[in-house]
């Protein structure tokens, strides 16, 4: 509810009837009495005018803290979203460490090296599951045909160090950052059939 303002008011007559003064104190006396209407009705409309405005200020204020009822709700539970954000950027990072380290046959580097067929060493996560002799498959990460296959001299798990023999490549150039896997045996060779006579089978 919205204040109005306050209504007009008569100001009373001047100057007071004095009764010492009798030539004016009748004509005085009667402004004043006649006034006496008009002003008892423009004090009612004032009192009426503040009980209206007290009103509308207890509503008012009773809607205030209403809405600050409302804002401390409201800011409660952005301060739940918050937490409940940090509790997803926790467990975010958490299963992204979880996904880097494992499977524990893959990993990345950002060791800078050269494709080549020579020795090289480079540093991983920790914690994998490589072991001497096992192949590995080191490509370049943004172009996957630059790759070197080799085998693992040596990986300390608690470093990260890794050493590889490399014994094939493809592709040229330094890169450096790389994607690090197992590459998967290669059985042994098959055995060749043999030859078939075809002029004997044409001539039989």
């Amino acid at each position: 509810m919205a204040a109005t303002p306050p209504p007009g008011y008569t100001p009373v007559p001047t100057p007071a009837p004095q009764r010492g003064d009798r030539s004016t104190f009748s004509g005085r006396l009667d402004a004043f009495i006649s006034w006496l209407a008009t002003g008892y009705s423009d004090m009612a409309a004032m009192v009426s005018n503040a009980y209206t405005n007290a009103q509308a200020a207890n509503t008012s204020a009773g809607a205030a803290n209403s809405s600050a009822g409302d804002a401390q709700t409201a800011a409660g539970q952005a301060n739940g979203y918050k937490n409940n954000a940090a509790d997803s950027a926790t467990a975010a990072a958490a299963s992204a460490a979880s996904a880097l380290n494992a499977p524990g046959t893959s990993a990345t580097s950002t060791t800078n090296l050269t494709i080549g067929t020579v020795p090289i060493s480079l540093t991983i996560q920790t914690g994998k599951s490589f072991s001497p002799g096992q192949t590995l498959v080191i490509a370049s990460t943004a172009s996957p045909d630059n790759q070197m296959v080799g085998v693992i001299t040596s990986y300390n798990s608690g470093s990260g160090a890794l050493g590889v023999n490399v014994k094939s490549s493809s592709g040229s150039g330094t890169f450096g950052a790389w994607s690090v896997a197992l590459q998967g045996s290669t059985g042994p060779a098959g055995i060749a059939p043999p030859a078939v006579n075809i002029f004997m089978y044409n001539n039989f």
